[in-house]
């Protein structure tokens, strides 16, 4: 991969590891407002940030790897010391987002009408109010900043926001500072 095709991957990454990063500090923004906190608000972001994470996977780890993807996935990779469980929350968050469709699908099929969207302040109220009968529409704990939703099968999946977020803001460095200092590229800022 040569510098050009490399600073059109650095470019979104960067981009998108930032715009995650700032999607979680509105999220803290709108819990420190008791008016907002359990308002539809705190699930924009969340979805905005999903969103932003899931399109840093789809260059790292690609879904349907192929000779030009695995490629790219493994010469970006370089770049970004990152750990496998990092890989592992991008595919979680990813997968939370693209396939909330087929959750609602189930539980429409099921008649599932127990279902729950809520911050809680910790774990212990988020185990008293959703035992495992009740599926888990969206659902953020607080203190630890953990989200939980399910995945295809209806199991729960957590995802710990601020190691996701720790990698994204270590991505956006890598990513922001090769651009600045590698690409080929020279921009005129206004």
């Amino acid at each position: 991969m040569n510098d050009h095709q490399k600073h059109w991957y650095m470019e979104e990454i960067a981009i998108h590891s930032m715009f995650a990063c700032l999607e979680y500090n509105n999220i803290k923004e709108v819990l420190a407002d008791e008016e907002l906190k359990q308002t539809r608000f705190v699930w924009g972001h969340m979805t905005s940030l999903l969103g932003h994470c899931a399109m840093v996977s789809k260059f790292l780890d690609p879904i349907r790897p192929d000779e030009v993807s695995t490629s790219r996935s493994v010469e970006l990779n370089k770049h970004f010391n990152l750990p496998h469980y990092s890989r592992e929350l991008f595919r979680a968050a990813r997968d939370n987002l693209e396939h909330f469709d087929e959750r609602i699908d189930n539980w429409l099929k099921n008649d599932f009408n127990n279902n729950i969207e809520c911050v809680f302040p910790d774990r212990k109220s988020y185990e008293f109010s959703a035992p495992q009968d009740i599926s888990i529409r969206r659902v953020l704990v607080e203190d630890g900043m953990i989200f939980i939703s399910e995945g295809r099968n209806s199991e729960r999946v957590e995802v710990p926001l601020s190691v996701l977020i720790s990698s994204m803001e270590s991505i956006f460095a890598v990513a922001n500072e090769w651009c600045r200092n590698k690409t080929p590229y020279h921009f005129i800022q206004p």
